[in-house]
C-alpha cells in the first residue's frame, strides 16, 4: 500500500468513525394508515419496512385503529402480531395513533358520546299520522345571477374577486336563464391567488341550513381547490366547508351542496370559488340557501326532543302526543316522528321542534366526541389495557388535532368554562390513563390545538370558548409534535420555552419529487434544544421520497441536548 493510499484509507476510517459517533435524533419515524390484514397488505409493509430500516428510520407511527384492538377477532390480532414481529426484526418500533376526539373517536362504541348542540324552532307539520319537516325558503335574491351590470362585471347582492380581471359576467354559458358568473384564476393578478364570490345572509339562531349551487369547470388546476365555505360573524374558521373534487377536466354542470348549523349566529357569509387555482376557468350559477331538516338527533340525559305548536306554543307530551324518534347517525334521511291516535296534535297543524343534534363543522361536516362524558375515559382505560395486553407499546401518540366541535352539549356547558380547560383536562386524563397502564410510557401529541401559533385560539370552527392557555393545563412531559412548517420557528421555541420537548412532522403530499422544503425542518430542529426528531408524514400513501427523507434526517440531523426545564 502506498503512503498516499494509506492516508486516504485512514481518512475514510476516521470519517466513518466520526459519523458512527454522531448522535442521531431519537425519533426517526414514518407514518402509515394502511391496512395490515391479508397477504397483499403484509407484502406492502414488508417492502415499506425494508426501505425504512435501511434508510435510518426507527419508528412506524401507525394510525390504523389500534385503540380498538380489544374488540378485534383472532385473525386481525394475528395479522397485527405478524406485522409487529416484522417491525421488531427490522428495528422499527410501532407507535399507536390513538383517541382522536376531534374526529369522533369511540362514537362507534357509543353513539351518545357525540358532541351535540341545540337546535330550536325547526318547522314541522302534522300530516297523515306523522310529523314531517316543512321546508321553509329564506330571502336570497339573485341566486340565479340574472341581475347584473355587464359593463362593470358585477352582480346584485354578490361580491367577487377582481371583477373584470378574474371574475366576469357570462351570458354565453348558464345553467338556467341567460347569465352566470365566470372565473379565470390567475396567480399573477391580485395579492392572493383567489377566485371567489361571496355574500352575507341573515339566518335564525338554532336553525339548520342547506346551500346548493351549480358549477362547471374547464381544466382547473390544481384539482381539489374549488370549494364552498360558510363563516359565521367573527369566526376565524369556516363553520362548514365542502371541497369540490374531480374538476380538473372539462365537463358539464355539476350540483354541489353543504349544510350548516347556525348556532348562535344571526348572519353568515357564504364563499364559493378557488383558493389557489393556477389556471383554467369555471362558472357558478343557481345558488340557493334554504332551511334544512333534522337528519340525526342525540338522545341522552339533558338532550330532550320537544314538539310544540307553532301558533299556540303548547308543548306536547312525548309518548302520548308523539313518539320520540330513534337515535340515528350518520345521515339516514329526514327525521320524522309518529303521531298516534288520540294525540292532541291536530292534522295539518304547524309544529316547531327543539332538539340536540351532532355538532358538525369544518371540512366535510366533521363530528367530534364529547370530552365531558365520564364514559369516554372508561372506554379509553379499557382501550389502553387492551393495547398493553396485545403489544405493550413504549411510545403512545395522542391524535388530538383539529378539535372542531366542543363545549356546546349540556355536559360541556354545565362546566361553565372554556375549550382550554375542557380540552386540557381531557388530554391530561388521556396521559394519566396511559401512565397508569405503563408508568414509563412516553406520550406524544399533535401540536395544533395546543399552539397559539396554530389552532389554539378562539372561534375555532364549531367550538365555543377559547383554547388560549391550554398549553399551561397539560403535563409538561408530553412531547409536542409540531406540523405547521411555515410557523415552525414560532412553535418550536414556544413549546421548549415552556419546558416541553418537541418534534416535527414533515412532507405533506405536496406536488413534486423534492424533499428540499423539509430541510427547513432539519435546520430548525437542529437549533432546538431537546428536539426528539421528525416524521415522514403522508396521508395518501406516497412513499417515493421515504429513502431520501430518511437519509437527510440521518446525515443532516444534529440534535442538541435539552435545556433545563422551565415551568411557568
Amino acid at each position: 500500500m502506498t503512503r498516499q493510499k494509506g492516508i486516504m484509507v485512514a481518512l475514510l476510517v476516521a470519517a466513518a468513525a466520526a459519523n458512527a459517533a454522531s448522535p442521531l435524533y431519537e425519533d426517526r419515524w414514518f407514518y402509515s394508515s394502511h391496512a395490515f390484514e391479508g397477504e397483499r397488505n403484509f407484502a406492502f409493509y414488508r417492502d415499506l419496512i425494508a426501505t425504512a430500516s435501511t434508510n435510518g428510520y426507527n419508528g412506524l407511527l401507525l394510525a390504523r385503529g389500534l385503540e380498538g384492538c380489544g374488540s378485534w377477532g383472532a385473525a386481525k390480532r394475528e395479522s397485527f402480531l405478524r406485522l409487529k414481529a416484522l417491525c421488531d426484526k427490522s428495528g422499527i418500533e410501532i407507535i399507536p395513533v390513538i383517541w382522536s376526539v376531534g374526529y369522533g373517536t369511540m362514537i362507534g362504541r357509543d353513539l351518545e358520546l357525540v358532541e351535540s348542540m341545540p337546535v330550536s324552532g325547526i318547522p314541522y307539520v302534522a300530516r297523515n299520522g306523522k310529523g314531517s319537516f316543512a321546508l321553509q325558503s329564506i330571502d336570497f335574491p339573485n341566486g340565479d345571477f340574472e341581475s347584473f351590470d355587464a359593463s362593470r362585471n358585477r352582480f346584485s347582492h354578490w361580491s367577487s374577486d377582481l371583477p373584470g380581471s378574474i371574475s366576469f359576467v357570462e351570458t354565453n354559458v348558464a345553467h338556467s336563464g341567460v347569465a352566470s358568473i365566470r372565473f379565470e384564476p390567475d396567480p399573477d393578478k391580485g395579492k392572493y391567488a383567489h377566485a371567489r364570490l361571496s355574500r352575507t345572509v341573515s339566518v335564525r339562531p338554532g336553525h339548520r341550513y342547506r346551500v346548493t349551487a351549480f358549477v362547471r369547470a374547464d381544466e382547473i388546476h390544481p384539482g381539489g381547490c374549488l370549494r364552498a365555505q360558510v363563516y359565521s360573524k367573527g369566526a376565524r374558521d369556516a363553520i362548514a366547508a365542502r371541497s369540490i373534487d374531480g374538476l380538473e377536466a372539462k365537463e358539464g354542470w355539476r350540483g354541489i351542496s353543504l349544510e350548516f348549523n347556525a348556532g348562535e349566529a344571526t348572519a353568515v357569509t357564504l364563499w364559493i370559488g378557488t383558493w389557489g387555482a393556477r389556471s383554467g376557468r369555471f362558472w357558478i350559477d343557481d345558488c340557493l340557501i334554504e332551511e334544512a331538516s333534522l337528519r340525526e338527533v342525540c338522545r341522552r340525559e339533558g338532550t330532550p326532543f320537544v314538539v310544540r305548536g307553532a301558533a299556540s306554543g303548547r308543548v306536547y307530551s312525548a309518548g302520548r302526543d308523539y313518539e320520540l324518534p330513534r337515535v340515528r347517525m350518520p345521515n339516514g334521511g329526514d327525521i320524522s316522528f309518529a303521531i298516534p291516535k288520540g294525540s292532541a296534535i291536530k292534522e295539518g297543524e304547524s309544529l316547531l321542534v327543539d332538539a340536540y343534534i351532532p355538532s358538525r363543522s369544518g371540512p366535510n361536516d366533521q363530528w367530534s366526541t364529547c370530552m365531558s362524558d365520564p364514559r369516554l375515559y372508561e372506554l379509553f382505560g379499557r382501550s389502553a389495557e387492551a393495547m398493553m395486553s396485545l403489544f405493550a407499546p413504549r411510545k403512545w401518540f395522542l391524535s388530538v388535532d383539529e378539535v372542531r366541535n366542543g363545549n356546546t352539549c349540556p355536559l360541556c356547558t354545565a362546566r361553565g368554562t372554556d375549550m382550554a380547560h375542557i380540552f386540557g383536562a381531557s388530554v391530561t386524563r388521556m396521559h394519566g390513563i396511559i401512565r397508569r397502564v405503563r408508568p414509563d410510557a412516553v406520550v406524544y401529541a399533535w401540536s395544533d390545538m395546543l399552539d397559539p401559533n396554530h389552532n389554539a385560539h378562539d372561534n375555532y370552527y364549531g367550538t365555543k370558548g377559547t383554547f388560549a392557555g391550554v398549553w399551561n393545563l397539560i403535563p409538561k412531559d408530553i412531547v409536542i409534535c409540531c406540523w405547521y412548517r411555515a410557523r415552525r420557528d414560532r412553535s418550536l421555541p414556544f413549546f421548549t420555552g415552556l419546558g416541553f420537548r418537541v418534534m416535527g412532522a414533515g412532507y405533506y403530499d405536496y406536488d413534486g419529487d423534492d424533499i428540499g422544503p423539509d430541510r427547513l425542518w432539519i435546520e430548525s430542529l437542529n437549533r432546538t434544544p431537546g428536539a426528539t426528531g421528525l416524521i415522514y408524514t403522508t396521508w395518501c400513501g406516497k412513499y417515493a421520497l421515504l429513502p431520501a427523507f430518511g437519509r437527510m434526517l440521518v446525515e443532516e440531523g444534529r440534535p442538541m441536548a435539552a435545556s433545563p426545564r422551565r415551568h411557568p
